[in-house]
């Protein structure tokens, strides 16, 4: 094979990744945003994954999502879920009530509305136990009392690959999920020791957890631009 054979394959394959990380839309089954928090099947250890439009952070990722955050359902108000999150905020406009340290606690249905791009719902098969969404509510108190986004993501995962550092309470929406997994006890405590590289995919990819637990198929959560 030439040299120019060579670079054409390379540049096609290029193309084939840029297309599949950040355009492939997929085919997945759709609920409105609306219809899906009032149907009460919203759970806590749910989770919402999302895929932005205005960036191109996947191509340089390898992950085809770029944010994620889990579901907390306080069981006094079933039907208003809200999501747990990390979040970068260098480039947002916050209120005075906003959390400055971009960790965040909303409701789902306000976060998914004014997301600029697409979101899709990763469902447990089955509810956890009240005691153990008790202690995760108390854990996102924590969290949001003594936590912080660090900006240094590429950084923070190079370090917790090589073992230098662990998930703690400078964290990203990847490392924060699979603490927030770990709580829940649908992922072993000992995994918090491995090396691991890259959290945000690996939360967005997993389906088999502790306990016969386990995540659904994605279901891609839309919403319409009309008055009900």
């Amino acid at each position: 094979m030439g040299n120019g054979h060579l670079l054409g394959l390379v540049v096609f394959m290029l193309i084939v990744y840029i297309y599949s990380i950040q355009y492939y839309r997929g085919v997945y089954p759709q609920v409105f945003n609306d219809e899906l928090v009032n149907s009460g099947i919203m759970k806590t250890g749910d989770i919402i994954c999302f895929k932005a439009y205005d960036n191109f952070n996947s191509i340089f990722t390898g992950s085809y999502f770029g944010h994620i955050g889990v579901i907390y359902v306080d069981p006094a108000e079933p039907l208003k879920p809200y999501l747990f999150e990390a979040n970068g905020i260098e480039a947002m406009k916050l209120k005075d009530h906003h959390n400055k340290s971009g960790i965040f606690f909303t409701p789902v249905q306000d976060r998914i509305a004014k997301y600029k791009g697409r979101c899709f719902y990763k469902e447990l098969n089955k509810p956890l136990s009240s005691g153990v969404c008790s202690d995760f509510k108390s854990f996102i108190d924590y969290c949001l009392d003594t936590m912080s986004y660090d900006l240094a993501v590429v950084r923070a995962s190079i370090k917790k690959w090589l073992g230098v550092e662990q998930c703690g309470h400078k964290t990203n929406c990847g490392e924060l999920t699979f603490m927030c997994l770990i709580k829940m006890g649908l992922l072993p405590y000992e995994y918090h020791d491995e090396r691991t590289l890259h959290f945000l995919k690996w939360m967005c990819n997993i389906k088999k957890l502790n306990n016969g637990y386990e995540y659904k198929e994605l279901v891609h959560v839309i919403d319409h631009p009309f008055a009900e």
